[in-house]
């Protein structure tokens, strides 16, 4: 009875250690998850204020030394919470829609920062918003922006989509290590201990 009662112990840390280690998985995984939608929300925030500010300095010329301040942080932290965005990105599952995703979003990443670039430039210089290098560059933005948000709209939705799909998952395997957990022990109560405690008719822990 000793035996099988180490035996039917043993079973439950093992379950137990791996139960927790799978929680624990799913956990770094949830934040990582988390901290990406955060991250892509920023990415958003910021690619809008870029576009605002072009259009801001559109309006009128004298407006260009006034927005350069502006354009130059937005520009900075757009930049940052992409390389953010990366570097989290690696630290989650592969999935192909979103590496599709994340590789079309690229090129109108570039085209933003390029041209925001050329005004910054032009504001710290005073250059006209009439000048044509400079509405090209805000025109350009408009449109690279559009594509931008609408691609990153599709990679927040999956995330968030693979986010509950962990939420579901994690709680469907709790419910099964749960019952694989009662299972163990009244396999040890009434398989082991109760049967022992009847040919001894003493105490159930008396082995």
């Amino acid at each position: 009875m000793k035996i099988r009662l180490i035996y039917g112990l043993v079973i439950f840390i093992i379950v137990y250690s791996i139960e927790r280690y799978m929680d624990q998985q799913n956990r770094e995984e949830l934040f990582t998850n988390i901290e990406l939608v955060n991250i892509a929300g920023k990415q958003r925030m910021y690619s809008q204020k870029i576009t605002k500010l072009a259009l801001y300095a559109n309006e009128s010329p004298f407006k260009l030394l006034v927005i350069n301040k502006e354009l130059e942080d937005a520009y900075h932290q757009f930049s940052t919470t992409h390389n953010m965005l990366s570097e989290q990105k690696k630290k989650g599952k592969s999935d192909v829609y979103l590496d599709e995703l994340f590789t079309n979003l690229e090129s109108y990443y570039q085209e933003i920062m390029i041209n925001t670039i050329v005004l910054i430039e032009n504001t710290r210089n005073g250059v006209s918003s009439n000048n044509e290098r400079t509405e090209e560059a805000i025109e350009t933005i408009k449109k690279n922006e559009n594509q931008f948000l609408h691609l990153m709209d599709k990679i927040v939705n999956q995330y968030e989509k693979e986010g509950k799909a962990i939420i579901e998952v994690s709680a469907a395997r709790e419910s099964t290590f749960n019952i694989i957990f009662i299972a163990i022990l009244a396999y040890i109560v009434f398989f082991v201990l109760l049967p022992d405690h009847s040919k001894k008719g003493g105490n159930v822990f008396n082995f």
